[in-house]
């Protein structure tokens, strides 16, 4: 069996590999034992196929199939799209009426057999009435839509919601990944959003496994028990030794218990965003509160 990489997980799949972290914690807080990189690379790798699974799962989107013609049609319709869509799509009602449309709740998705004759809010997508390939292709691809669709509106609000315009900053950058994170601490605590035992907190994860990425880093505590949720910013002028890697961007987070799930929904994608390098050298060049939430939501 190969040996998972340690640096490849981090960065392909930053939400399972800071689980691992978190699990191989309180194996240290039950057992006394240290867990190194690359024993939480193994914990990693099991704990992928199981969250990836539950995150399938979930990420079904319901459909509502119209298709104005014999019952039989209909029936054939939905077991071939149940069929070969069965886990990217929830059939929620199959209807034979257009003004049944404004008697059902608005799935996420419309496929018909026939033109609508009305304008829609909800996503559509016309097929054959017997299923051909490109029509699983063309469903397909309007679920990708969707999904990226929602995942952005989502992330957008989070962004906004977690990231203060005073949790925006440009500066000359630290000595050292110790001082950065003193710095930015102090910055939260000042708004009172966490306490004074984060700061170890966030020093403690960071001995598990550094939170560097490349040229950026996302410090953070596992514990989530900060008062409030929030996102801190610091670009700097000149880079800041972060366990031996030249950081030009430090994304400090803190979670609220309540608001975990927001955790879950931006620490990957924000993750995924910045490991591209021109990603990366385009938020490095931006100045503005504004103009960062606006880059960070179109690279979605």
């Amino acid at each position: 069996m190969q040996e998972p990489n340690g640096d490849t997980l981090k960065a392909t799949c930053p939400l399972i590999y800071d689980d691992a972290v978190c699990c191989s914690s309180i194996i240290k807080e039950w057992t006394g034992i240290t867990i190194n990189d690359d024993e939480i690379s193994y914990i990693a790798f099991h704990l992928g196929s199981t969250l990836e699974t539950q995150k399938a799962l979930a990420s079904k989107l319901s459909a509502v199939i119209y298709c104005p013609t014999y019952y039989i049609m209909s029936n054939r319709l939905l077991q071939t799209i149940s069929g070969r869509l069965d886990t990217e799509l929830l059939i929620a009602n199959v209807i034979t009426e257009e003004a049944d449309l404004d008697k059902i709740t608005m799935p996420d998705l419309i496929i018909s057999t026939v033109p609508i004759n009305r304008a829609l809010v909800t996503p559509f997508v016309q097929v054959q009435p017997f299923l051909m390939e490109s029509d699983v292709t063309a469903i397909r691809q309007k679920i990708d839509e969707i999904r990226t669709s929602k995942k952005r509106e989502k992330f957008t609000t989070y962004l906004r919601q977690i990231i203060l315009p005073d949790f925006f900053e440009r500066g000359e950058g630290f000595e050292s990944r110790e001082d950065a994170i003193h710095y930015l601490c102090e910055k939260f605590r000042q708004k009172d959003y966490v306490g004074e035992a984060f700061e170890e907190e966030v020093l403690e994860r960071e001995e598990m496994s550094s939170t560097g990425f490349q040229n950026f880093a996302i410090p953070h505590s596992m514990r989530m028990r900060a008062n409030k949720t929030g996102m801190y910013l610091y670009l700097c002028d000149s880079p800041t030794d972060w366990n031996d890697m030249p950081v030009s961007l430090i994304i400090m987070l803190c979670f609220n218990r309540d608001e975990r799930y927001i955790f879950n929904e931006i620490f990957e994608p924000l993750t995924m965003i910045l490991t591209e390098p021109n990603n990366l050298k385009k938020a490095l060049s931006l100045n503005e509160y504004e103009e960062f939430i606006e880059f960070l939501s179109g690279c979605l």
